[in-house]
Formats: C-alpha cells, sequence, structure tokens
C-alpha cells in the first residue's frame, strides 16, 4: 500500500477525486486518500492537481515535469503526420544505433496499458545471423503451403480461419518470396538492420493489446527520426505454431509474442498521402446504417 496525502493547502477543487480510476479519493469530509490499497500508480491525481497538495509516496523520487505549453499539434498537422507514415520494406545497410532504439524504447513505455500494468516486454533483435535463421525457418513452409494449396478443399478449410481473399492474396505472393530467397534476400524482414519484438504471458488478458500500444508508440516515434518500421505478421503468425521460431526469439516459457517490427533506414521517400476507404462506422448499433457502409 503507498503512502499518500494531502496537503494543507489542498483548495478541495476535486480534480484527483474525478480523475481516479482505482477511486482512491474521497472528498466528503474534505479531500483525502480513503482507499490507497486500490492504487494503480498512474499518476493521475499528482498531474491534475493545480496546487501541487497531493503527497504520493508511490512516486518518490520520481519527477513530474510541467505539462509543455502547447503539448500537441492541431488537428490538421496530426492528420497530416499520421497519414505520412508508411510501412517500410526496402531499407538502407545502415545499422541503426543502439542509442536510436533505446530512444524508441523509453518513448514505448509512456503507451498506455490497461490498468496500469506497464507490462509489455521487448526483445531487440540486431544480430542478422539470428534474423536470417528466422526468416529461414518461417520460408521453409512455403513448398508446403504450395503443395496444400493444390489439395481439393485445403484453401476453403484454411479461409475460415485466415478469409478467402487474404489467403489467396498470400498465396498469390509466394512466387514472388521465392524469387527474392533465390536472389538471396529476406522477404519477411526485408533485410532491415533491427528487429523489435514483444510479448506477454498467456494468462495476460490484455497482453497483446498493450503490446499493440506500445509498438505503435514505436511505429510513430520512428517516423519522426527518419526511421522506417514495418510490422511483420508472418513472425507473429508462425510463432503461434512453431515452437522452434518461439525458441529462436528468445520468448520466455509460458509467454506469446505479441507483435514484431522491423526498424531501419528506409530507402525511398514517399512524396504524396494515400487514399483510404470510408470508415465503417454503426451508430449506437444501427445495424442498417453499418450495412450502407459495407
Amino acid at each position: 500500500m503507498h503512502n499518500i496525502a494531502i496537503a494543507s493547502h489542498c483548495i478541495e477543487c476535486g480534480a484527483c477525486v474525478d480523475v481516479c480510476p482505482a477511486r482512491v479519493f474521497t472528498k466528503a469530509d474534505g479531500v483525502r486518500a480513503s482507499r490507497p490499497g486500490g492504487c494503480i500508480l498512474c499518476g493521475h491525481c499528482v498531474a491534475v492537481c493545480p496546487v501541487e497538495a497531493v503527497e504520493h509516496g508511490g512516486f518518490d523520487g520520481q519527477e513530474f515535469p510541467p505539462m509543455p505549453a502547447g503539448a500537441g499539434p492541431d488537428v490538421d498537422t496530426l492528420t497530416g503526420f499520421l497519414r505520412s507514415r508508411r510501412s517500410v520494406r526496402e531499407f538502407r545497410q545502415k545499422d541503426v544505433p543502439r542509442e536510436v532504439l533505446e530512444k524508441l524504447l523509453d518513448i514505448a513505455r509512456y503507451a498506455p496499458t490497461a490498468s496500469n500494468a506497464q507490462d509489455v516486454r521487448f526483445i531487440v533483435i540486431t544480430d542478422r545471423q539470428k534474423m536470417r535463421a528466422l526468416s529461414q525457418r518461417i520460408t521453409r513452409w512455403l513448398p508446403v503451403l504450395r503443395r496444400l494449396a493444390g489439395i481439393p478443399g485445403a484453401l476453403a478449410w484454411a479461409s475460415k480461419s485466415w478469409g478467402r481473399k487474404r489467403l489467396e492474396g498470400y498465396l498469390a505472393s509466394l512466387d514472388g518470396f521465392e524469387e527474392i530467397i533465390r536472389a538471396g534476400g529476406d522477404p519477411i524482414f526485408y533485410d532491415a538492420p533491427a528487429l523489435i519484438l514483444t510479448h506477454a504471458h498467456k494468462k495476460n488478458a490484455f497482453g497483446i493489446e498493450n503490446s499493440a500500444y506500445a509498438t505503435y508508440h514505436i511505429a510513430l516515434a520512428a517516423h519522426s527520426m527518419g526511421l522506417g518500421t514495418c510490422m511483420v505478421g508472418f513472425l507473429t503468425t508462425a510463432s503461434r505454431y512453431d515452437p522452434g521460431v518461439r525458441r529462436l526469439a528468445g520468448i520466455p516459457k509460458g509467454h506469446r509474442m505479441a507483435t514484431a517490427l522491423v526498424v531501419g533506414y528506409p530507402v525511398h521517400r514517399y512524396r504524396r498521402l494515400v487514399p483510404r476507404k470510408p470508415a465503417r462506422v454503426s451508430w449506437d448499433g444501427d445495424r442498417a446504417a453499418d450495412s450502407a457502409n459495407l
């Protein structure tokens, strides 16, 4: 249990009472921390107090710097930045310095996690031989997939899990994958210099979601630093079925791989924003409106 006190100069605005997700604070007889045992160390109370009256023992020695003036870009600037991020699959043969990767990981820890668990775990792989071994472990299944695709009924069966359109797209890519392999390339990690994995315990109900938020923090931060990234679904999918992939990647026993992101310096610079389909929205559960968007 954390020692949480309210200083005498508290103005009893009740902001800490309102924002605390664990309902630690009450205001009935003056603001006080009535249920400190429920605190999840989110920091809302300290961050919101206008007079610095919340004294929280759980953050001893940790700073709460002032919120920067104009902490966020305007919505048009933000939208332009988000739209300018591309999935990069062509990387320069230039290593990403360790201090740059550490900066990305430091930014990732500020991503939201359920109940402020801060439970995302990272594995960084910069050993190109290990990345190549992982890639080869995955691509060795390509001939098997090609043979399975020729079995009557196999495509229909697999489509139940993958979706027929997506599965047909993957199968259509097999020739291209094999061509890249014959040329000495890597169709899984695209010869990127770094691979960042996240993992969580199998019993962690929100491990995948928490990891995804952290990974996208990395992707956006990398974009702002002139780096390119790409999610590698082939690796995360292979890790579900092949224990050898998990071993090579260093996933601890009892954990599952959540995300995989390659990072590097892009070869090409994109010059235009790309259109996207309209959002599919159901307002207040109106199925008819949703159907109209399909």
